[in-house]
C-alpha cells in the first residue's frame, strides 16, 4: 500500500521539488524575489491558465489531446468583450460565452467520437476556426469597461505589500471540484 502511494504521486513531488529549486534560484539571482508577492503573482498572472489546465488534463488522463483551448479562450473574451461594447449585461454574456466554448469543444469531441478523426486533426481545425472567428469579430482590442467586469478583475485582498485577486478563487475552486470528480470516479471504477 505503501508503495503504491509513492508511485501514484512521484509525478506531484517531482513537480513540487522542481518549483521550490527554480524559486530558490530565482531568489538568489534577483533582488525582492523571495517574497509573499511574488508567490501570489504565481497565481494572480496564471489563474485562468490553471482553469485551462484542469480541463486539458483531463482530456489528456482519457487518451486524448486538445489544442484548440487557446483559441477558444481569445474567441470567448473577445466575443465578450464584443457584447459587452453592443450594451449586453454580464448576466446573459458571462453564460452565453461558456456555453459556447463548451459547445465548442462538445462538437469535436463528437466529430472525434462519431468519424474517427485523430484528435489532433480535429483539434488543430477547431483552433484555426476559433482564431478565425476572432478575427472576424475584430482585428483590433476591444476595451472591457463594464464595472462587474471591473471589479472582478481588480478586487483583491491585500497582505501588505502583495495581493491576492479575488479571480484566483474562482481557478482553486475550479481545483477542487475537478480533484474531487476524479477521486469520485476512482472510487467508483471497477478493480
Amino acid at each position: 500500500m505503501k508503495k503504491n502511494f509513492q508511485l501514484k504521486n512521484v509525478n506531484l513531488l517531482i513537480t513540487i521539488l522542481m518549483f521550490i529549486l527554480l524559486f530558490t534560484l530565482g531568489s538568489l539571482k534577483y533582488d525582492r524575489f523571495f517574497s509573499l508577492s511574488t508567490f501570489l503573482n504565481l497565481f494572480n498572472n496564471f489563474s485562468y491558465l490553471i482553469i485551462v489546465a484542469v480541463g486539458v488534463t483531463f482530456v489528456l488522463i482519457t487518451g486524448g489531446i486538445d489544442i484548440s483551448v487557446s483559441s477558444t479562450v481569445a474567441f470567448t473574451c473577445v466575443f465578450s468583450a464584443f457584447l459587452l461594447q453592443k450594451g449586453l449585461t454580464p448576466l446573459i454574456v458571462i453564460p452565453l460565452v461558456l456555453l459556447i466554448g463548451a459547445a465548442e469543444g462538445a462538437f469535436i469531441g463528437y466529430i472525434i467520437q462519431y468519424y474517427k478523426i485523430q484528435p489532433f486533426i480535429a483539434t488543430l481545425t477547431g483552433m484555426f476556426f476559433m482564431r478565425g472567428m476572432c478575427a472576424v469579430i475584430s482585428t483590433e482590442s476591444i476595451p472591457i469597461t463594464d464595472k462587474f467586469y471591473m471589479t472582478m478583475a481588480l478586487s483583491k485582498i491585500q497582505f501588505g505589500r502583495a495581493k491576492l485577486y479575488y479571480y484566483v478563487f474562482i481557478a482553486l475552486i475550479v481545483v477542487a471540484v475537478a480533484y474531487f470528480t476524479r477521486s469520485a470516479a476512482m472510487n467508483k471504477a471497477p478493480n
